[in-house]
């Protein structure tokens, strides 16, 4: 059989082949007795970094709950063309990194050769029965064969909640599981986590074909095996004389044993299965050693690895890859890079669980006449990331945010409350966003203009829209001002407008609020409107309006949005077209990674002079006739457009022209421009291709909503979906003016998720997110922030100038607790020996959310304390020029309470006024703020949100790079990388640090570099191996002053 035969079908039962020869062990390794059956267990090594009870270590492994025991993975050296770790951190021990391939030392019988897949990807048959018996038939010996049986699920997002079968449409990934962690992955431990919480919200059938369950939550499908399923797949082994089962992986079981108090329940069905029983058949099948035509193709998709996501590089960041192996993120220190050199180039694929589609809701569709009324609940929350509802407007009288429609949009007044059941739709989908967009065309821009011409009125309006969005539960606002500087503008509008947004960032940041904007796609309004780069730095997203180019108001027929320029489009017309839209926002520096394409879901219509003349740019000087739905001349909704042309198919010709890359038909003198399935999937393919954030639709209910005309409900939003995540990624190319052909040019080397193309040469990327990764690295920038500006006394608390060095010195006040000699009170404190001293620690109080003292016999005078606080602050007496400050946080404090209190204004407010009394109270000069760690061990995602320019100083905790939590030694404060630090440990040094926080923005005259005068200890596993990443599993043992293993004090060390 050839190599590319095999290839073809291991895809079907995913055969491993054990190359025990490989190191001349073919004897002594051999599998087993020709008579004994196996079971092989893969595990996925990476299961290590999953959260809480999904992790899965090694030790975690039953060695008697399986034959074989297989690692995965290793991979290739490129250029050595050798056998490599592919996470040295966790594989290995020597000098490389924290975790033992523990089942190799212990086991060293061979290797599992995992090619995916020789000469292709491509796919067998589609049922094991198939799959099995094809082995056997081209030649595969069963006393050999080792049939594959999966631990986990796929999941699905239903299209239709009344469709619920097999074969049934759906075009998203399931939610992903809480330990997996991948749409459309979840692993049985999940699944059944899932059931026996809330086992009547699922509806669970077994296929008698398939002889395995699926089950449905409302739109979540998941087709899985289970103990049932997996029995009957091992009795069929034994039926058929195999050599056994192989399972990926180990770690997906309910090793817990919480479903069936019973830990690895599916493994132990395999053995009941392998020791006896019938194999089930299937009713009415043709006999199990039927095999299909040869010559027939069965297209599988691969099922039995689980990969790491690949991410989408935006673009490449061909810095980050300075090492094989791990590397952090400089931007997201949750995320790293696995970087192999390679010859071939990684391919720049779009992640489409980071693609934003955001879907905008005309809510006068519900006024519409019979099947185009489209409320609120007729959205469905699973087809767009975002959904922005139209609109809100401006008060003339007030400047505030109004409802545009109160009956419809408030329960005021016995109204229907849409703003509600609008934002209520993310109980369905808890990862959408709700937005609420003001403005639009008939709202003009006079008024908004006059608005943001004063700080009186940004702030009013501001505070009330923050009210608004919060009263009715909106995730954000969505500016759809049309347009500063035109329409009733005047000329300050561009420059106000950024003002605006940047008042608005600061305000909503506070509130944890997005910000969006409609902005026009022309040249011209572009250049007039909007300072494009104050728009990228302030905005989240910005939805670039890539329609309206043409339309009844001119005197000739056009394209709603032509995709490119065509050979017709002379003069300003030039510009108008997606392509040169979307470029030129880019050029005028808007961020891809924030910018979101257009797509319109309705057609522009004319009423042509002449029937003789249809083409582009005929005369045509009416509009076209309203549809029954819309009801306007001159435009209809899709919906409108798709069943004229079902009803009526021969009145409509229709032309795909090369360049708008989208049709235009006529019926008699009606003319319309418009875009229908494959116009939408090729315009998606385009964003995706510009690495451009994703698509924006106006608007959602001009989709064919009801499945009218292709038996399926919205299929333009489909459409859209399919282009974002094409399996082999076309390029869009605009096409030369002497073709007529509208077929896209392939891109050379563009595929999905982990092909790798042959036109490149910089590394491959695949994104990891390593939770516990995140707290070693970050160990080497654990930030204190100063906030000496925090009670404005920018002048008395002045930092030194650039050419007065400072030394700022922590005081552990807990340290007059120690004994002996180690005993150290406020006064033991040289005044003349540090610039700065700050007091460590006062607290958080978790129920008021204030400042408080965590020891207030020792901080406080209160109640015949000590009254460290105030002590400590007369220091200042005896050196005037010293500054004394009160650290706030620490360790031990957290970091939920943190997050709570800076998550909203109350809560800031609150915390800072206090702050400020508690301060001057007892003589303080500033805070240090030391909360370890903004969006982590219990934080929230928007905490991150300092700004370095309002500090005075960044103190870098330039220590516990290492420590007894290692399993070997390590240096507590590394000035430089060493040989011996490979992995992720090459960043963990001084230099490293204080390079990394000035390329990322600090500035250095602000930095203060951490020293540390303790050392961190250790218990040597063995007395002859005490260098550097020597062997050591326990700390050392405690100090007579600190009295905490494996930490010692400088005076204790020299003691």
């Amino acid at each position: 059989m050839t190599a590319c035969m095999a290839g073809r079908f291991m895809a079907s039962s995913q055969t491993a082949l054990l190359l025990l020869g490989l190191f001349g062990l073919a004897a002594s390794a051999s599998l087993a007795e020709n008579d004994r059956k196996v079971v092989v267990c893969y595990y996925g090594s990476w299961a290590v970094y999953r959260p809480g009870a999904g992790k899965f270590d090694v030790e975690d492994i039953d060695p008697f709950i399986c034959t074989h025991i297989i690692y995965g993975f290793a991979g290739l050296s490129s250029y050595k063309g050798v056998m490599t770790s592919l996470d040295p951190w966790n594989d290995l021990y020597d000098n490389y990194g924290k975790v033992s391939m523990i089942y190799y030392r212990l086991y060293e019988d061979g290797w599992d050769f995992d090619w995916e897949y020789p000469a292709l990807r491509g796919g067998g048959a589609n049922d094991k029965n198939f799959s099995m018996h094809y082995w056997i038939e081209k030649g595969a010996p069963a006393e050999k064969l080792v049939m594959g049986m999966p631990l986990y699920g796929r999941a699905f997002t239903l299209d239709h909640d009344d469709e619920d079968g097999l074969y049934a449409p759906a075009t998203q990934p399931g939610i992903a599981g809480p330990y997996t962690r991948e749409r459309g992955f979840i692993g049985y431990n999940e699944i059944c986590d899932q059931m026996k919480a809330n086992p009547s919200a699922w509806k669970t059938t077994r296929d008698p074909y398939y002889m395995a369950p699926y089950t449905v939550n409302e739109r979540q499908w998941i087709g899985y095996d289970d103990m049932e399923s997996i029995k009957v797949k091992a009795q069929y082994v034994a039926k058929m004389g195999l050599k056994g089962a192989m399972v990926w992986s180990i770690e997906t079981d309910d090793f817990h044993g919480g479903c069936h108090g019973q830990k690895f329940p599916l493994m132990h069905a395999i053995w009941d299965g392998l020791n006896g029983g019938d194999v089930p058949t299937p009713p009415d099948t043709p006999p199990t050693d039927a095999t299909p035509d040869s010559n027939s193709t069965y297209p599988t998709k691969p099922t039995t690895t689980k990969r790491p996501t690949t991410a989408h590089p935006t673009p490449p960041p061909n810095d980050i890859c300075k090492k094989e192996g791990l590397n952090p993120d400089p931007k997201d220190c949750g995320y790293f890079y696995l970087c192999t050199p390679d010859k071939f180039a990684a391919v720049a694929m779009v992640n489409t669980e980071e693609m934003v589609v955001s879907c905008y809701y005309a809510s006068w569709a519900v006024y519409r006449p019979g099947a185009g009324k489209f409320d609120v609940e007729d959205i469905d929350p699973f087809i767009c990331t975002h959904i922005i509802y139209a609109f809100a407007g401006l008060s003339d009288s007030k400047g505030v945010m109004v409802s545009l429609d109160p009956w419809n949009d408030l329960y005021d007044n016995y109204g229907k409350g849409a703003y509600m059941r609008f934002t209520k739709l993310k109980k369905k989908n808890p990862a959408l966003k709700t937005l609420l967009s003001i403005g639009g065309w008939n709202e003009g821009s006079a008024k908004y203009s006059q608005m943001v011409a004063t700080y009186t009125g940004r702030n009013l309006f501001l505070k009330n829209a923050v009210k608004f969005l919060k009263k009715y539960g909106f995730d954000g606002l969505d500016f759809d001002w049309e347009f500063p500087g035109l329409r009733g503008g005047n000329t300050e509008d561009k420059e106000n407008f950024a003002q605006f947004l940047e008042e608005m960032r600061l305000l909503f940041d506070q509130y944890g609020l997005m910000m969006t904007a409609a902005v026009s796609a022309g040249k011209l309004t572009i250049d007039i409107s909007y300072d494009v780069p104050a728009l990228g730095k302030y905005l989240d997203l910005i939805n670039v309006m890539c329609y309206d180019y043409h339309g009844s108001f001119e005197p000739y027929t056009g394209h709603n949005d032509p995709l490119f320029r065509g050979p017709d489009d002379k003069g300003d017309n030039a510009y108008l077209n997606t392509n040169f839209s979307i470029h030129y926002w880019i050029e005028k520096g808007a961020p891809r990674e924030k910018l979101v394409m257009g797509i319109p879901l309705y057609g522009r219509t004319f009423t042509l002079d002449h029937e003789d003349q249809a083409g582009l740019y005929a005369p045509a000087h009416q509009p076209g006739e309203p549809g029954p739905f819309t009801r306007a001349p001159g435009l209809l909704g899709y919906n409108e457009i798709c069943y004229q042309m079902k009803t009526s198919p021969s009145a409509w010709e229709t032309t795909r022209d090369p360049f708008c890359q989208a049709p235009y038909a006529v019926n008699g003198r009606q003319w319309v421009g418009y875009d229908d399935v494959e116009s939408v999937k090729t315009k998606a393919a385009f964003a995706a291709n510009l690495r451009l954030k994703g698509v924006m639709v106006w608007s959602i209910e001009t989709d064919d909503f009801h499945g009218v005309c292709h038996s399926r409900k919205f299929p333009l939003m489909t459409a859209i979906w399919n282009g974002l995540k094409v399996q082999s990624f076309s390029k869009v190319e605009e096409p030369s003016y002497q073709t007529k052909s509208s077929q896209a040019k392939p891109q050379r080397g563009v595929f999905k998720e982990g092909t790798f193309g042959f036109c490149g040469s910089h590394p491959r990327f695949m994104s990891l997110n390593i939770s516990f990764l995140v707290g070693r690295v970050m160990a080497s920038s654990q930030i204190a922030l100063l906030l000496l500006a925090l009670v404005g006394l920018g002048a008395a608390a002045s930092v030194a100038t650039k050419e007065q060095k400072v030394v700022v010195c922590y005081y552990g006040s807990w340290a007059v607790y120690r004994p002996g000699a180690g005993k150290f009170n406020v006064e033991d404190i040289d005044p003349f020996i540090c610039t700065h001293i700050i007091y460590g620690f006062a607290g958080l109080s978790s129920y008021k959310g204030v400042m408080t003292s965590l020891d207030p016999w020792n901080d406080l005078y209160d109640n015949y304390g000590k009254g460290a606080f105030e002590r400590f602050t007369k220091l200042k007496a005896k050196n005037p020029s010293l500054k004394a400050l009160l650290a706030i946080g620490g360790w031990n404090e957290g970091s939920a309470k943190y997050s709570q209190m800076v998550a909203s204004q109350e809560g800031r407010n609150t915390f800072l006024i206090n702050a400020v009394e508690f301060l001057k109270k007892y003589g303080f000069d500033g805070l240090d703020f030391d909360w370890e760690y903004p969006g982590l061990r219990g934080g929230g995602p928007n905490d991150k949100n300092a700004k370095t320019g309002y500090l005075d100083h960044i103190h870098v905790m330039c220590y516990d790079y290492h420590g007894a939590w290692d399993p070997f030694t390590g240096q507590n404060a590394p000035l430089y990388w060493g040989p011996g630090d490979k992995g992720d440990y090459a960043y963990f040094n001084t230099n490293f640090s204080m390079h990394y926080w000035m390329e990322q923005g600090a500035p250095k005259e602000k930095l203060v570099m951490g020293i540390p005068l303790y050392g961190r200890s250790f218990t040597l596993s063995h007395e002859d191996q005490d260098g550097l990443y020597a062997t050591a599993t326990q700390p050392g043992i405690a100090g007579p002053y600190t009295r905490e293993a494996g930490f010692i004090g400088f005076n204790e060390v020299t003691n």
